[in-house]
């Protein structure tokens, strides 16, 4: 979609999500290893974007603010779609981000974990069958 004057922007915080509904907004969200994940449902005019921060929680049982990881926020934010008019046989997904960021420390581990959210984040869509959009995900991203 094209940016035009007027349109409301939404900056999405690092483990949160937002839904729009018939209003055109822009969903923006700082990546960097983080991984986003876009769904939406072009004939009910709804979408949404979650800002995830890891694959999953440390504890599994109770897992403290959901919506940080892909296992346990992917599905609430599915539910919250699907709650604002969303059908899950019209919705279409994309993935992006899960770069590296500069200075890298233990390159083997941020590359062990991009790979763990995108398997993960893939495995999902493909089963509860969404259309999926997959970018290839910078693999080094220097800074300055």
């Amino acid at each position: 979609m094209r940016v035009k004057p007027g349109m409301s922007t939404n900056l999405v915080s690092a483990g949160s999500y937002v839904i729009s509904g018939k209003k055109r907004t822009v969903l923006a969200a700082i990546l960097g290893t983080c991984v986003g994940v876009t769904l939406c449902d072009r004939v009910a005019n709804v979408g949404g974007l979650i800002h995830l921060l890891l694959p999953e929680p440390t504890n599994m049982a109770k897992p403290w603010r959901p919506e940080k990881y892909a296992s346990t926020g992917f599905p609430i934010f599915i539910k919250a779609l699907r709650e604002a008019g969303a059908a899950r046989e019209r919705m279409q997904a994309c993935i992006a981000g899960g770069g590296l960021i500069d200075p890298v420390c233990e390159p083997d581990f941020f590359l062990i974990l991009v790979v763990a959210f995108l398997k993960s984040l893939k495995k999902y869509c493909t089963w509860r069958g969404y259309p999926l959009s997959m970018p290839k995900p910078a693999a080094f991203l220097p800074v300055a």
